[in-house]
């Protein structure tokens, strides 16, 4: 995902990302590139800076990020995420322009997490960087991303061509009654195999990704994963999560054949996020959908939730032909 919003950095906020920052070592530099006014250096990230200074640029952008997100972003590719940083800086000095590129496998990467400072876009500063990551992920047969329709056409120079629009939907919702016997078929997914939630979701996915996944439906105390399980073979039907945000809570992924299993889900996933919360009122529940999956729209209009975002999904090389999930887990890693 790229910018929602522009906001020019502060002195606080530069402090307070050098202060988080300042655990982290020098990450090895990959290429050094020079604009008219500067000298650069691009690095590779550390856990540390991709857990403070991605998720401080992401809350400030307003992108919503969850709570942990973070942590299974680096697990699907901790080699995959870089910095420009000016020829020089310390440890403690955060990056000038990051990026995500994420190699799933040699069939598909993404990128994500875009971004460079307002008082240096527009100089050269961040291309360069961009490039990198799509030739860190050169022997991809496909690559992917989610960008906002201000840099579709930037996108397009570089080979990319939208195939659908993710749409964002947000709504407070008010906790949902549950029926007991429907009730009853929802297990934790964590508890379920998981190899059969790998095979479910390699069905609405571009490529294996059991590290990401893994740590996605384990995220952390402030979120769920749930598994529809067939009431005579036992099997893996639907699966989703549910985890804390910036806004409130988001939903994703939601991986369902039908609306029928998407909606039983959604309707567990709202019901956790009030246990999470611990409130009896409304929670503020967010889900990207693409927008190309009709019946996934069925859904969101039902429960009166409110487009709040578009994000066009965009592929270099041959095209993804996977089933469309009812929500993806993240614009920023697909």
């Amino acid at each position: 995902t790229h910018t929602l919003s522009l906001s020019s950095r502060s002195k606080d906020t530069n402090k307070q990302i050098k202060m988080v920052a300042a655990a982290a070592d020098v990450a090895a530099v990959v290429r050094t590139y020079s604009t008219a006014t500067a000298n650069f250096e691009i690095r590779r990230l550390t856990k540390d800076q991709v857990r403070d200074v991605l998720r401080a640029n992401a809350r400030r952008e307003e992108w919503n990020p969850g709570e942990s997100d973070w942590e299974s972003f680096y697990e699907a590719d901790p080699a995959g995420f870089f910095g420009s940083f000016p020829v020089g800086a310390g440890a403690a000095d955060p990056p000038i322009a990051h990026v995500s590129a994420i190699k799933y496998s040699g069939d598909f990467g993404f990128v994500g997490f875009y971004f460079c400072d307002p008082d240096h876009r527009h100089q050269g500063v961040a291309k360069p960087l961009f490039m990198y990551g799509l030739e860190y992920l050169g022997d991809c047969r496909t690559i992917g991303l989610d960008g906002v329709q201000a840099q579709v056409r930037n996108y397009a120079k570089c080979g990319f061509s939208t195939v659908w629009n993710h749409v964002r939907f947000a709504a407070n919702l008010a906790r949902p009654p549950l029926a007991e016997a429907e009730h009853a078929r929802v297990q934790p997914a964590t508890e379920m195999p998981f190899e059969a939630i790998e095979a479910l979701d390699a069905q609405f996915f571009p490529s294996p990704r059991p590290a990401f996944l893994r740590s996605w439906l384990r995220q952390t105390a402030l979120s769920r994963s749930l598994a529809l399980v067939a009431p005579e073979s036992n099997t893996v039907q639907a699966f989703g999560v549910v985890r804390v945000s910036d806004s409130g809570f988001r939903i994703g992924p939601l991986v369902a054949h039908t609306l029928a299993d998407a909606e039983l889900m959604f309707r567990e996933l709202v019901a956790t996020a009030h246990e999470l919360a611990g409130e009896t009122h409304t929670v503020n529940i967010s889900i990207d959908t693409p927008e190309v999956n009709a019946e996934s729209q069925k859904l969101v209009a039902k429960w009166g939730m409110e487009k709040v975002a578009i994000f066009e999904r965009m592929f270099r090389g041959p095209p993804p032909t996977h089933a469309l999930p009812f929500a993806g887990a993240s614009c920023e890693l697909g």
